[in-house]
């Protein structure tokens, strides 16, 4: 099992409470746009209009709006990113990093250091629990 529902229900309950909000397209996020057609550069801003969970093989859904258009795309919360000082950014990026890690998908080198010091913080809150 990739996901823990009850903690994947209870981001997508905060989530839904700071809707609409606004994340930033990744590499991975503006390569599979552009297959479709769309213009869009890594780090534009796009909003999020609503999440939904695909189970655990899809994990947590967003839909978004590109900003100045009318597309709308659904992609997987792990490909965007979010401002680190939005109150929800270090549960987003918690459940990013240990997504990707269990599906060992590639990860951009803009966010290695932040989910490395993520890592670092669940390790350290892991052993101050023991």
């Amino acid at each position: 099992m990739i996901d823990d529902e009850k903690d994947v229900y209870e981001l997508i309950e905060a989530l839904n409470e700071h809707l609409p909000m606004r994340a930033y397209a990744t590499p991975l996020l503006v390569k599979a746009v552009r297959q479709q057609g769309a213009e869009i550069k890594v780090n534009d801003a796009v909003e999020i209009d609503s999440v939904l969970y695909l189970g655990d093989e899809g994990g947590i859904a967003c839909a978004i709006g590109l900003w100045g258009g009318k597309t709308v795309v659904v992609t997987s919360l792990t490909h965007l990113r979010i401002d680190r000082d939005h109150p929800l950014a270090e549960r987003i990026q918690v459940y990013q990093l240990r997504r990707s890690q269990h599906l060992g998908a590639p990860i951009s080198r803009s966010s290695r250091r932040v989910r490395a010091n993520l890592a670092a913080k669940l390790k350290r809150k892991r052993k101050a629990r023991r």
